[in-house]
C-alpha cells in the first residue's frame, strides 16, 4: 500500500515514528514534508498530503 504522509513542526517527531514503523511493516511512504522543527504553515503540508494522496493519506497536527 503506498501511504502519502504530512505534518506540522509540532508533529514531526511522531510523524517519523510513525512513518519508519509503516515502513517496517511492508508500506511505501512518501513525505510530504514537514522534515524540520522549525515553525510551518500547517495547510501548506495538508494539502501536499492530498495531493500526493495514493492509497491512503495521513496528516498529523499537533496543535492547540
Amino acid at each position: 500500500m503506498k501511504i502519502a504522509m504530512g505534518s506540522d513542526h509540532a508533529g514531526l517527531e511522531l510523524k517519523n515514528y510513525i512513518k519508519e514503523y509503516l515502513e517496517n511493516k511492508g508500506f511505501e511512504i512518501t513525505d510530504c514534508g514537514t522534515y524540520t522543527s522549525d515553525s510551518c504553515n500547517y495547510p501548506e503540508f495538508g494539502e501536499k498530503v492530498v495531493k500526493k494522496c495514493f492509497e491512503l493519506g495521513i496528516i498529523i497536527d499537533n496543535g492547540k
